[in-house]
């Protein structure tokens, strides 16, 4: 157990991880390099609002890197970094508790995605 004024190193990663549809996207790009529309249509429900101010997150934290292309049309690649890419276990441990203790979780909404 923690003093409440003592640092705990834990934290950083639960306030990260903990913000709505970071895993997800996470956990997404674990897959590889997506472009913006690639990620939006593998996390259902996640809105172009969202997942910008999530990347954004994600990059100012070291998680994400953002890679634009001199090309017509421009394109632009999101992709983990060697910290992000060090989550896999983290959120792998996620799912796997999540699936065992699934009693114990509220039930998730069902929300159809539209646009």
């Amino acid at each position: 157990m923690h003093d409440s004024d003592e640092y705990c190193p834990g934290l950083a990663c639960f306030e990260l991880l903990g913000r709505k549809w970071t895993p997800q996207i996470v956990w997404a790009l674990l897959e590889g390099p997506r472009r913006f529309s690639s990620l939006l249509g593998a996390v259902p429900g996640l809105s172009d609002k969202m997942l910008t101010r999530r990347l954004a997150e994600l990059e100012a934290a070291g998680i994400v890197t953002r890679a634009q292309y001199a090309e017509i049309p421009p394109r632009v690649e999101y992709a983990l970094t060697p910290a992000g890419a060090a989550l896999r276990g983290v959120i792998a441990e996620m799912e796997r508790w999540s699936t065992g203790h699934a009693g114990a979780l509220p039930a998730a909404p069902t929300r159809s995605r539209s646009r």
